[in-house]
């Protein structure tokens, strides 16, 4: 309703449910489920009651409160009356769980808001493992780098072309991002622009999705490369106009995504004076690409184009990349056992087996072929960065840690890796 106590009249005709993240409560006196908001419209979880998962699945968008009131009483043989329907949607609609007038006003505020701002805020500081205060965040990244193996903080020798680092929590993935860190430490001469790769977990309808704000971490903000950043929005307009269309209006996605502040937080940290002029070039990504789609293939040539205007040698490309996602938190209908786990195992390794290979048709159909029926969430930023380290003449990758993050109760699993790219030994 809005601020008269009238409920809008699209939601009020034909009440359609968002895409919500549902999640069963784990609270035993509460039986039913929370809807939690991935596009951050609402920030606290939504309760629904077993009783009333019937009625919430009946709101899509195609049927009045009447006639979803009319299927309820066929259904459950007892009266249900369309005016308790409008009740239930009225109170979802306050709470921005449904499509209406009022969701999309909000959402209009907010990518105003955004859109207006300089700086890309923190949004994850103080979350797990990743302190807000500058001098406890030094430290535990600190800690977290030399907890690493010494041959990855040592290094070859070898100037990094690409890497992929876990997007998981800070606790989590300390172990991959120990190693992926690690190994940039050790580069002798680290490039001055980082094209970073990370994953839209809300779902871009994009492709890539930029920004060309700067990034703020506990130290001080950390600058996009606007010239790098417009010269491949210019190719891409050229040779795919169609591209750019979502560019402007799904900016916002970048406010609350975590996969890409994580790396940014590691860069300033590693390369903070080693290269303190370094500049980032930051895409959220959609997906996931087709190896013979002329859109995606569009989107690797732009990149590499501006790569070879701007002079190879000082760019280089990091992905913040998770891989599987398993266990009844994530729909699966059973807890995780060894042998599931095992299973995943050999299907990441065989994934990072042909990442590593630069075989990037291998690579998509190893996690494509079955529908990706393990939830990996990394791959079109891993793709990129294997696309263009190819195209560029970089060495074969190297598997410098993999990862699985289990439960204690085996209710999920997530799965992460550290790979490494490094530059031919003659430019390209």
């Amino acid at each position: 309703m809005d601020e008269h106590g009238v409920l809008s009249m699209t939601t009020a005709e034909r009440p359609r449910l968002r895409a919500l993240e549902l999640r069963e409560s784990v609270d035993p006196s509460m039986h039913g489920v929370l809807l939690t908001d991935p596009e951050g419209l609402f920030r606290d979880t939504v309760f629904v009651p077993q009783g009333l998962m019937p009625v919430l699945a009946l709101f899509d968008g195609e049927r009045t409160c009447d006639e979803i009131a009319g299927l309820l009483e066929r259904q459950f043989r007892q009266p249900v009356a369309g005016s308790d329907v409008l009740r239930i949607a009225a109170d979802l609609d306050e709470r921005l769980c449904l499509e209406g007038e009022r969701v999309e006003s909000r959402r209009e505020s907010e990518r105003r808001e955004f859109a207006d701002l300089a700086v890309r805020p923190l949004r994850h500081a103080d979350s797990g493992g990743y302190p807000s205060d500058p001098s406890a965040c030094r430290e535990r990244l600190d800690a977290v780098l030399s907890s690493g193996r010494t041959e990855d903080r040592v290094g070859s020798g070898a100037r990094l072309l690409g890497l992929i680092a876990p997007h998981i929590d800070l606790t989590r993935g300390e172990a991959g991002y120990a190693s992926a860190y690690g190994a940039l430490a050790g580069d002798p001469e680290p490039a001055e622009i980082v094209v970073v790769f990370g994953t839209g977990h809300r779902g871009p309808s994009s492709l890539l999705v930029p920004t060309a704000k700067r990034f703020a971490t506990p130290w001080g903000d950390v600058a996009c490369d606007r010239d790098f950043l417009e010269s491949v929005r210019s190719r891409l307009a050229s040779n795919d106009p169609g591209s750019l269309d979502a560019w402007e209006s799904e900016e916002i996605l970048h406010r609350d995504e975590h996969s890409l502040e994580f790396q940014v937080l590691f860069l300033r940290h590693v390369l903070r004076d080693r290269r303190p002029d370094f500049r980032i070039v930051p895409f959220l990504t959609g997906g996931p690409p087709a190896t013979k789609s002329t859109r995606s293939n569009a989107h690797v040539d732009a990149i590499l184009e501006t790569c070879r205007e701007f002079g190879p040698s000082r760019v280089m490309f990091v992905a913040g990349a998770d891989f599987a996602h398993i266990g009844p938190f994530f729909g699966d209908p059973a807890r995780i056992d060894d042998a599931s786990l095992e299973r995943v195992r050999a299907a990441d390794l065989s994934s990072l087996a042909a990442v590593c290979s630069g075989n990037d048709v291998d690579f998509l159909q190893g996690i494509e072929g079955d529908g990706n029926a393990r939830r990996v969430c990394g791959t079109t930023p891993v793709w990129f960065v294997s696309k263009l380290v190819s195209a560029l003449g970089g060495e074969g990758g190297r598997t410098l840690h993999y990862g699985q993050a289990v439960a204690d109760d085996r209710s999920q699993c997530v799965t992460f890796a550290a790979l490494a790219f490094d530059r031919p030994r003659i430019a390209v």
